[in-house]
């Protein structure tokens, strides 16, 4: 099996606005490479563009819960899909949700787990990692990072013995960047050489950071510089950066999907078939063990 080195991404389809601000959040503190899914219907081309990913589903609105059964059987049954891991977050997870997917052939093992929202919203958050950590969702990497490439404000100045250098970002995470820069500047960002106070233009954000050249390498003739802020750098500063991170992510996500058609399935359609099935099954069940009843009476 080859080496997960870039992780997997996790997504969270129809999350709970607590489930935003808490969960996500301190899962994106993690480094977990997050994004959100607001509408079930675009949930399987983005995860057709990313089959190896790994989804958890708040099945306690939008469907009815036998229609997100529907909608997670026929994620099992897609041959593209078929190997995404699936995890259940629910507030009815003691009842309904156990019932129903617990030792379901037919759904077979959700490898997310089922997770109740009850408790407080951090411990949801870390049982959420401990599943991730299980399925390797780092990989190698430690930070989460964006590419700015097609984000044009994306640039960084700084200004040393009163001359102003403009540098255009490749991309970004909480603890540095890579710039790309014209080999006029190679004797200014050499390795080990410190800029101090230079600007990130970070969408309509800017940002004041400190960092140090890492490694200068040729690339199309140009420098790729990278670079690590140093220790210094406010928690302040690294928070407005990880907005940005998530928030180029959560685009670049959804222009990958532009222009492909919505699911249309009518999964509660599919959900009354199915609860039909069950109650037709439940009956023959019942009838069965009344003729056995009846038959053990009489030889009685």
């Amino acid at each position: 099996m080859a080496e997960n080195i870039f992780g997997k991404k996790v997504y969270i389809l129809n999350p709970s606005y607590q489930m935003k601000q808490e969960i996500l959040a301190h899962l994106r503190d993690m480094e977990y490479e997050t994004y959100i899914i607001e509408n079930f219907r675009n949930a399987k081309n983005i995860l057709r563009h990313n089959p190896e990913s790994i989804v958890y589903i708040n099945v306690d609105s939008q469907l009815t819960l036998y229609a997100w059964y529907c909608f997670i059987l026929s994620l099992k049954k897609d041959p593209i899909l078929s190997d995404v891991i699936v995890g259940i977050l629910s507030n009815n997870t003691e009842t309904g949700v156990q019932a129903l997917f617990m030792n379901n052939e037919e759904v077979g093992e959700l490898a997310g787990g089922i997770i109740s929202t009850k408790t407080d919203n951090i411990a949801v958050a870390v049982a959420v990692a401990d599943v991730l950590a299980m399925h390797n969702a780092k990989g190698r990497r430690q930070y989460v990072r964006a590419n700015c490439l097609s984000d044009k404000t994306a640039t960084v100045l700084w200004t040393v013995d009163n001359m102003l250098y403009q540098v255009k970002m490749v991309d970004i995470s909480s603890v540095g960047s890579a710039l790309m820069v014209p080999v006029k500047y190679q004797n200014i960002l050499q390795e080990k050489s410190v800029i101090r106070n230079a600007t990130f233009r970070l969408g309509i954000k800017q940002v004041t950071i400190s960092f140090v050249v890492y490694a200068v390498h040729q690339k199309e003739g140009n420098l790729l510089v990278i670079t690590l802020f140093l220790p210094e750098t406010p928690t302040s500063t690294k928070a407005v950066i990880k907005d940005y991170v998530y928030e180029t992510l959560q685009n670049q996500m959804l222009i990958q999907i532009n222009g492909e058609p919505m699911d249309r399935t009518d999964y509660n359609a599919q959900a009354k078939l199915f609860q039909e099935r069950l109650s037709a099954e439940q009956e023959a069940r019942r009838a069965e063990e009344k003729d056995k009843g009846a038959k053990e009476k009489a030889n009685a």
